[in-house]
């Protein structure tokens, strides 16, 4: 996938507008848009901020050859993160259920 499409992924898993994301990154809501389009791209110290803001590995959105499954982890953390705390549990006991089946 692209970095817009990555960046717009994370963005709606995290279940944050465009318009919240550009206030916390400082950015403009068309910048954001622009991002998400693959029309520009953001420097490296931003794109970072960014890996960070969601929680993210560092190299998420710059890396071209990260693996899929460490994007989708780290998506998948992303979202869980931002449950209220009764179903994060419920979330992680479900995971943790699922290794046990396929390990």
């Amino acid at each position: 996938m692209t970095f817009g499409k990555n960046l717009k992924a994370a963005r709606n898993a995290a279940h944050i507008s465009r318009s919240e994301f550009a206030k916390h990154i400082k950015r403009s809501v068309h910048t954001v848009k622009s991002w998400e389009l693959d029309r520009h791209k953001p420097d490296e110290l931003t794109i970072a901020k960014i890996e960070q803001f969601f929680h993210l590995e560092r190299g998420y959105f710059s890396n071209p050859t990260s693996l899929s499954h460490a994007k989708l982890i780290g998506s998948l953390t992303c979202a869980i993160q931002k449950l209220p705390n009764q179903k994060r549990q419920h979330a992680i006991a479900l995971i943790e259920n699922i290794t046990h089946l396929i390990s």
